[in-house]
């Protein structure tokens, strides 16, 4: 049997023998790569060379050669050819060899002076950037290309009050040539607000996104059966509900500890609405606005049940 067992012992099944932590060492770059949600390529940009006829705006000083064809080096220079702000804000960034080659602008050239469309109005591109701001701030996302009949209405506060009168598909188009879904939303963060305008600061007071699903905490007393059975889960829904506004809460740079402690927050306040108000208030809720919709029951988020009074929320990087 000893020279059975040798020779068994020797025979290779042609498998491998991974090592996981050498393999996770290998694959984790394509694992963040691959979950994110917000990625902008080089390649998504678009900017244009200077075309031979004469245009307005063209930049003759500040230029280079760039394979055989001159291109401007300068934020108005490109815009004046035809590229939009996000895109030439980002091609400049670029150290030069990692720019991406400009391309030959589409329009004809049969005579001179030559006209085509342009998105270089600074003041257009403030609005815009404005809007784009806004929607973030209280949409957790960014204007969206292409949206149509089913874009949401535009807030009567860019319409009447900035007097903004281009749609959400005409800010996204003004701005880049890609979707600007395709950039992390969280340089939000970093705008410094102290020098917006005060009317603005009035408008983001009566609240930004992620807060929604909490407001009936803030706004209604539960009054279901279950309410003193839960009420270390309402104490800190009202936490919630009753915090500064708080980028680490925000859903666009929410910090990933919040889904360990809370479980996901919007499906376990969902659940513990129904759990604590009577369904005729819930419905009297939707009616009046404070909630969108009654919510869907979720059997899967059940974390509000092991909510405690020292799991209240304390904001950490407040917006305002």
């Amino acid at each position: 049997m000893d020279s059975v067992a040798i020779e068994v012992g020797q025979i290779s099944f042609g498998t491998l023998d991974i090592n996981p932590v050498e393999f996770a060492a290998v694959l984790q770059k394509y694992v963040h790569e691959g979950s994110k949600r917000h990625r902008l390529s080089k390649n998504d940009i678009l900017v244009y060379f200077n075309i031979d006829a004469d245009f307005k705006d063209k930049e003759t000083g500040k230029v280079q050669n760039f394979a055989g064809k001159t291109v401007a080096t300068t934020l108005n220079g490109l815009l004046g050819a035809g590229a939009k702000f996000m895109d030439a804000v980002f091609w400049l960034a670029l150290p030069d060899s990692e720019r991406p080659e400009p391309e030959e602008h589409p329009a004809p050239r049969a005579g001179q002076p030559q006209t085509f469309s342009t998105y270089n109005n600074h003041q257009d591109i403030a609005r815009c950037m404005f809007f784009y701001f806004f929607y973030i701030l209280t949409r957790a996302r960014a204007p969206l290309q292409g949206s149509g009949g089913k874009a949401e209405p535009i807030p009567q506060f860019l319409v009447k009050v900035l007097g903004i009168s281009k749609g959400e598909s005409e800010v996204a188009d003004y701005l880049a040539s890609f979707s600007l879904e395709n950039i992390d939303p969280s340089w939000a963060k970093h705008i410094n607000l102290t020098g917006l305008s005060q009317e603005s600061l009035n408008r983001f007071g009566l609240g930004v996104a992620g807060y929604r699903m909490a407001a009936p905490f803030k706004l209604q007393n539960p009054d279901g059966t279950n309410a003193t059975k839960y009420k270390n889960a309402i104490d800190v829904a009202v936490s919630f509900a009753t915090s500064e506004a708080d980028w680490d809460f925000h859903p666009s740079t929410r910090k990933a500890s919040l889904l360990t402690k809370y479980g996901n927050i919007n499906q376990n306040l969902g659940n513990l609405i129904l759990e604590v108000y009577k369904p005729e208030t819930i419905a009297e809720m939707v009616k009046v606005k404070i909630l969108f919709k009654v919510p869907d029951k979720n059997p899967s988020h059940t974390n509000y049940t092991r909510w405690s009074q020292d799991m209240k929320y304390t904001p950490t990087a407040k917006i305002f």
